[in-house]
């Protein structure tokens, strides 16, 4: 018989890290899951860490890449093709999770059948796997609502649900997905769940179950430092745009706070790249000016 879940572990150079995920995914109390490894042509040990759980009766596949697939999109795609479960979970390699954490998500999907996907809030973990902040305080309490009402409300202000490995998919909706977010580096996952919003509802767990391991070396603080975010952001923008997602008022505020981050964020590499972000938005004066007004309110943007 099929499993219910498939557990896609894309990994890149995460041997440190990569043992205690695959303990994380083995020790969850729900059980009908199969696992799908794919390693991005590693270049460190992960493949000996891989080769100790090619045994293990959940996983059903391992895939080495022989050449990197430069995109972890590319990987979540090729891992939905393979996957056998109606259900998705893409566990992150160098993050970690509570144990009840698919028994608790699968059941939203046992309440609703119209159900796109499911996330439980992230607790933030250093390298050492310090666990030191909740993230996600827009969610206080569990949530569940409309896919496109949920697009409105949090996901035209950013990534509110911030970590891959925290969300459980339906597969069929994953793959009705306009493909386009493979073009990403940094904010595909942000419009795939936009997408994703768009094809039903979304429940939101409000335990934090999933631990996001955050580090100066990965690749969103490395997209910050060279301005490569904001053209990102940037493309996302216009997609609200053209799907009418953006009201007038919801458009200057939007502006202000991109106009705000930009000029008063010390997290660029040089000031010719926070100059080149400036220019890609083309704010108006009074977006500017909006932006000003926010900085001598609260101060200046810090990490």
């Amino acid at each position: 018989m099929k499993p219910r879940v498939t557990v896609i572990v894309p990994n890149y150079n995460h041997a440190s890290f990569l043992d205690m995920r695959l303990k994380s995914i083995f020790n969850q109390t729900y059980s009908d899951y199969e696992v799908i490894i794919l390693d991005d042509n590693s270049s460190d040990d992960s493949i000996s860490v891989i080769e100790h759980y090619i045994n293990n009766s959940h996983v059903s596949q391992i895939i080495y890449n022989k050449t990197n697939s430069g995109s972890p999109f590319v990987q979540w795609s090729r891992g939905f093709l393979l996957a056998q479960g109606e259900l998705i979970w893409i566990a992150e390699s160098d993050d970690d999770c509570d144990p009840r954490f698919l028994e608790k998500l699968v059941c939203e999907f046992d309440k609703d059948e119209k159900l796109s996907f499911a996330f439980a809030r992230s607790v933030k973990m250093d390298e050492l796997g310090k666990k030191y902040n909740i993230l996600q305080p827009m969610f206080p309490a569990d949530l569940h609502m409309n896919g496109k009402q949920f697009i409105k409300k949090y996901l035209i202000w950013g990534n509110k649900v911030w970590n891959a490995s925290s969300v459980l998919f339906k597969k069929d909706y994953a793959l009705s997905v306009n493909p386009q977010y493979k073009n990403f580096r940094g904010a595909g996952d942000w419009l795939f769940w936009i997408e994703m919003s768009e094809k039903g509802n979304v429940s939101v767990i409000s335990e934090p179950l999933n631990y996001y391991r955050l580090y100066n070396s990965n690749t969103t603080n490395r997209m910050r430092l060279l301005g490569e975010e904001d053209i990102e952001d940037r493309n996302i923008y216009c997609y609200f745009e053209r799907k009418g997602y953006i009201s007038r008022l919801d458009k200057c505020r939007l502006l202000k706070q991109y106009a705000y981050n930009i000029r008063y964020n010390n997290n660029y590499q040089s000031s010719d790249i926070r100059q080149n972000s400036l220019k890609l938005w083309n704010f108006s004066i009074i977006i500017r000016f909006l932006g000003y007004l926010t900085y001598l309110k609260y101060g200046r943007y810090k990490k």
